[in-house]
């Protein structure tokens, strides 16, 4: 579906058994500017990261108001911070598909939107409970928190609200990463600075990362 390190699934269905989870080192190598990967002059946003995408919608969704995503990870460091995407991928038909890797490139990544984002240092996990909903996480900064080396972690990382209709035939994709890149993000990036380690996202029965999406009803 789409080049990344793990091209992985995202469903409305929970999960129904334990795994491993994905795990993710980084810096990557690949990496040209920030997170961003450069292959043959052709900018590759997710190739260095993760990726969960759904299945082509069945119809249009729109969605409007606050998201949150809820990230269960381990880490072995003491610091982390997760930068959280969700964007809109487009269909490629067959014949233009062909016409960009005959006469662009052969790895022209599929065409997307990007929709909203969010990001939360792993020391700034801990919530401010008074003012939270599920949907508007709201952390209290004033007590950072070591992340504790190998255990799971709850992260609740708002997301920026927005409204917004993804189309039907088009996908929906989540995108996760420890930094960003001036190439996707523009003015909205951040500085990485030296940081390395290896986290890996839980996503099982145990351990049920989400995202939480308010979905206007279609009229029917």
């Amino acid at each position: 579906m789409v080049r990344s390190l793990n091209d992985g699934t995202l469903s409305s269905t929970p999960p129904a058994q334990l795994t491993d989870g994905t795990q993710y080192s980084y810096p990557r190598p690949e990496w040209t500017v920030g997170t961003t990967v450069i292959s043959n002059g052709i900018p590759q946003p997710t190739a260095g990261i993760l990726t969960f995408t759904s299945p082509p919608l069945e119809e249009d969704v729109e969605i409007t108001g606050p998201i949150a995503a809820v990230l269960f990870a381990e880490s072995d460091q003491t610091e982390t911070q997760w930068f959280v995407k969700i964007s809109e991928q487009q269909q490629i038909r067959p014949a233009l598909k062909r016409v960009l890797m005959s006469r662009v490139a052969p790895d022209v990544p599929p065409p997307a939107t990007m929709v909203t984002r969010g990001w939360l240092k792993g020391s700034h996990r801990l919530l401010d409970t008074s003012r939270s909903t599920p949907l508007r996480p709201v952390h209290d900064e004033t007590h950072p928190e070591p992340v504790p080396v190998g255990e799971v972690v709850r992260y609740d990382i708002e997301v920026w609200p927005t409204s917004y209709v993804f189309h039907k035939g088009n996908r929906i994709r989540v995108e996760i990463a420890n930094g960003d890149s001036m190439i996707t993000d523009g003015l909205f990036h951040h500085y990485y600075a030296h940081r390395a380690g290896t986290d890996t996202i839980r996503h099982d029965t145990k351990y049920p990362s989400h995202l939480l999406m308010p979905v206007v009803p279609r009229n029917k």
